[in-house]
């Protein structure tokens, strides 16, 4: 098993100092950017590929086969983000024939990447879901694309693998009632392969990922690596903190107090399954 954190310069810098150990850095399928991390770490892509709206048939997978090719990326991942205004509808209380709209448009998109790749190949990333929590109604993600059932009925169709984001299963469990570890164990962790860390908090008043891990969230992560040391869920190739990353958007939380802070014990954590 192996660790990896978001590509940033901070967290560059950390590792040519010897202040932080990762096996990989993980990039967004950018090429430039690949081409700058690649240079001071292995790294793996994790790719920016919706399924469930219909778009993943224009892709340019020339770029996504070589960018795979190049980095050595084990799995691609794909992400079940289907929003209200993708179908034109107002609210989450779809009908069966609704619902069974959006799962056959999910199979469908991942039946292109199966064609690419191989259905051993593909993992599915479970989205956030935040009901009546998010800020803009027009932009709520479809429920159903965040139940436990439905993840296990779409991966049995397709014969594709799972990523479990364990911030993203936070965020839902809340929307939808229940606890991080009800909603965590109703998954196909049977079928995880990969591991996504990272911390929650409040930003201009609404909860969001991608921060510091605070002490709700470390028990989360050393809950889950318990789980998988009693093998209550398939270990994974790689757990990732993402943690940081390049340009404005990232600039406020890729402090590398944080990374020094947050990714030793992350690694140290994921190492004691192998002991």
């Amino acid at each position: 098993m192996q660790f990896a954190i978001n590509y940033s310069p901070q967290a560059a810098s950390l590792l040519q100092l010897g202040a932080i150990h990762v096996d990989r850095f993980k990039c967004p399928n950018w090429d430039w950017l690949i081409a700058e991390a690649i240079q001071i770490a292995p790294v793996y892509v994790h790719f920016d590929l919706k399924v469930g709206d219909g778009s993943i048939v224009h892709r340019d997978w020339g770029e996504i086969v070589s960018q795979i090719a190049m980095t050595g990326t084990p799995y691609l991942n794909l992400h079940p983000d289907v929003h209200l205004s993708d179908y034109g509808w107002q609210n989450n209380r779809l009908t069966a024939g609704q619902i069974d709209q959006v799962i056959e448009q999910v199979v469908r998109d991942i039946a292109v990447a199966v064609h690419r790749v191989g259905a051993e190949r593909v993992i599915l990333e479970n989205v956030p879901y935040r009901g009546r929590f998010v800020r803009k109604p027009q932009a709520r993600t479809v429920r159903v694309t965040s139940e436990p059932d439905i993840f296990r009925r779409v991966i049995q169709a397709t014969g594709i693998n799972f990523l479990l984001d364990l911030s993203h299963a936070a965020l839902a469990a809340e929307a939808l009632g229940t606890t991080t570890e009800a909603y965590v164990q109703s998954l196909p962790l049977e079928r995880l392969r990969e591991l996504h860390v990272t911390g929650i908090g409040v930003v201009n008043g609404q909860k969001r990922d991608h921060l510091a891990m605070s002490d709700e969230d470390w028990a989360h992560y050393e809950w889950f690596i318990g789980e998988i040391h009693q093998g209550k869920a398939a270990a994974p190739w790689i757990v990732a903190f993402e943690y940081g990353g390049v340009g404005e958007k990232f600039a406020w939380r890729s402090d590398p107090g944080v990374i020094m802070n947050d990714a030793p014990r992350l690694y140290r954590t994921m190492k004691q399954l192998a002991e």
